[in-house]
């Protein structure tokens, strides 16, 4: 697969329909290597948000915002005014990406009471619902036999680990779909064997 021309294939799907399927498999393909232009898929969502539906596309973007320290995270003051209203899986997300913003902002972090109090909610609403990075990232700054118990909660909540070989067999609409990448890097469930193994790999918390 060409994902650059992959690319500007979805870019000019777009242009022509300029709908919910097209903006999510556009801004998708965005966040694909070697094109990986997060600032473009995040203006993308930003400007097109009345074809948004559902809040995959706000996720990604308000994690994006995040990880790439914009200066005003809006996506996540959007979230956060609704998550009253929400079910439980996805107040856990919000609350998640909330911790993620503090641990992407604050210098001291892993101390910062918000930031543990946000993982803490986070794994209180996933109880139904598999989520791994909320319990892992809890385990990083727990101490010893907490962290262990968080750690193999973090471990049963993995639904995949992928090879090599086994994301060769993945199609385009795997790739340019956005509930991969939340699984991937929002809730942890489905991971590739390297990200397992350094997260796993040893009995102790890396």
């Amino acid at each position: 697969m060409d994902r650059v021309m992959l690319n500007k294939q979805m870019q000019k799907e777009f242009n022509e329909h300029k709908n919910y399927d097209t903006l999510e498999r556009y801004v998708m393909s965005e966040l694909l290597s070697p094109i990986e232009d997060y600032l473009n898929a995040i203006d993308l969502i930003r400007k097109h948000s009345n074809l948004v539906k559902g809040l995959n596309l706000y996720y990604i973007a308000a994690y994006l915002c995040a990880e790439w320290r914009l200066e005003s995270n809006d996506f996540l003051k959007s979230l956060n005014r609704i998550i009253d209203s929400v079910e439980d899986a996805d107040k856990a997300i919000i609350y998640y990406i909330n911790a993620y913003q503090i641990s992407c902002s604050e210098e001291n972090w892993r101390e910062c009471e918000s930031y543990r109090v946000n993982l803490i909610k986070s794994i209180e609403y996933s109880k139904y619902s598999n989520f791994v990075n909320n319990r892992y990232d809890l385990a990083c700054i727990s101490k010893a036999k907490e962290a262990q118990f968080y750690l193999e909660e973090a471990i049963a909540n993995v639904k995949e680990v992928a090879t090599e070989e086994s994301l060769i067999d993945k199609t385009i609409d795997f790739w340019l779909s956005s509930q991969r990448f939340i699984d991937e890097f929002i809730l942890g469930t489905d991971i590739s064997y390297a990200v397992y193994m350094h997260k796993f790999g040893e009995t102790k918390l890396i």
